[in-house]
């Protein structure tokens, strides 16, 4: 199975989600977990490291999780394929990993100095 792709301008805010549904399509309550999202290139180079504390918001009872990093800081990540995942670990320790996706980053244009 191909690994999904999420294309985003260098410099732009970068927004992303990830939801936990139960089998029948209800939310998972996420209270108490920790979530952590990281961005590593190619080399495994860590780039970006995202938590509550910086730019994660978690909506426990509606199982989302909400993901946002700035333009300041997306513009300090070279153009190319970078990769990503979210790690959540639950109260009773369980840890799991969202799928690994590929994050582009694309030459931006216009760059206002």
């Amino acid at each position: 199975m191909a690994t999904p792709k999420q294309e985003i301008k260098r410099g732009d805010n970068w927004d992303v989600y990830f939801e936990y549904k139960q089998p029948n399509g209800d939310p998972v309550d996420l209270t108490g977990c920790i979530f952590h999202l990281q961005v590593r290139d190619k080399s495994d180079n860590l780039l970006i490291d995202v938590t509550e504390a910086n730019g994660l918001t978690v909506d426990a009872v509606n199982g989302r999780v909400d993901c946002t990093v700035s333009g300041a800081v997306m513009r300090t990540l070279p153009c190319a394929t970078h990769f990503y995942d979210l790690e959540c670990t639950y109260p009773s320790g369980r840890v799991e990993s969202s799928q690994t996706i590929q994050l582009i980053i694309k030459y931006d244009v216009t760059r206002p100095e």
